[in-house]
């Protein structure tokens, strides 16, 4: 599949204007922004490169499942990120989830005044620069909104009980020195855009809030909070602000056929669990909460 560079977004000027972002390309489409950041010859110096494309033709997940990402209204980018340890890999996870966290919930308290109805598809037009006047202000918040987005170990970001964002941490095997932090968000998406079997389990913020939301603000919200919480000398506090934001915590769940109660993650990315045979840790898995709890 070609792959067609987009000049103008590549040299949006919010993004450009960042100074820790050191190149930022944008293409049109491309089969995933993980797998063309893991063939890139440069690396960041001391910044960050972002790739980003307004549609994936074989968007990854974790194990290697495909990721719904052939949409044109999401968020899909991927951020080569310098590293001095790699074994430190789970200080970049919790700090991207963080981000898109702050990130969309900054949007939504933005109200923006562009809104549709998703039962019939109307729109109520306003003008587009009205979506960028929010740009500082997270005034009028609903708490209802923003106590609805969490985190759900180890790489999801939830809106209430559905998967609105997912994330993939790559290392490079030729290059030690960076990691690769995936993203896909899902931001003006219709239900109905989503694959069939996707529809009980994936939202967006158009479906949860009404609103179209400038992506490549987001983009720059999410860049900007990622930078600061990683380069924070202060790590326990951010991850006392991760654990405060963790989906279902304290709730009756199964991982590899352990079941118990999920108490919390470590500071090392290892989630705790509670089982009749004591607690048990996780560096990975994936996490199923129990019928009860839902």
């Amino acid at each position: 599949m070609p792959q067609i560079l987009l000049d103008d977004l590549s040299k949006y000027h919010a993004i450009k204007n960042l100074d820790f972002v050191e190149e930022y390309l944008c293409f049109e489409e491309i089969e995933s922004t993980n797998s063309f950041a893991k063939e890139q010859k440069s690396s960041p110096s001391s910044g960050l490169i972002v790739i980003r494309a307004l549609k994936q033709s074989g968007g990854r997940g974790r194990r290697e499942k495909t990721f719904f990402s052939d949409h044109s209204g999401g968020l899909w980018a991927s951020i080569i990120t310098p590293v001095k340890n790699i074994s430190d890999h789970f200080i970049y996870n919790r700090a991207l989830s963080l981000a898109v966290c702050e990130a969309v919930k900054a949007a939504v308290k933005c109200r923006n005044p562009r809104h549709i109805d998703c039962t019939n598809h109307r729109e109520t037009a306003v003008p587009e620069a009205a979506a960028f006047n929010c740009r500082s202000s997270i005034k009028g918040i609903d708490p209802q909104i923003s106590n609805k987005i969490k985190i759900k170990w180890p790489n999801d970001i939830y809106f209430g009980d559905r998967k609105i964002a997912g994330m993939l941490l790559e290392n490079v095997s030729t290059d030690p020195n960076v990691i690769i932090a995936g993203l896909g968000l899902n931001i003006n998406i219709m239900l109905d855009d989503f694959p069939a079997k996707l529809r009980d389990s994936a939202t967006s913020t158009l479906i949860e809030t009404g609103q179209i939301l400038p992506v490549d603000l987001l983009l720059e919200r999410i860049l900007t909070a990622y930078w600061r919480i990683i380069r924070d000398n202060n790590q326990q506090i951010i991850h006392e602000q991760y654990i405060e934001n963790l989906y279902k915590r304290g709730c009756d769940a199964v991982i590899d056929n352990y079941e118990g109660v999920f108490l919390t993650v470590e500071q090392s990315g290892q989630l705790k669990m509670q089982t009749d045979q004591g607690d048990k840790f996780f560096s990975s898995g994936t996490l199923r909460f129990l019928e009860s709890n839902q």
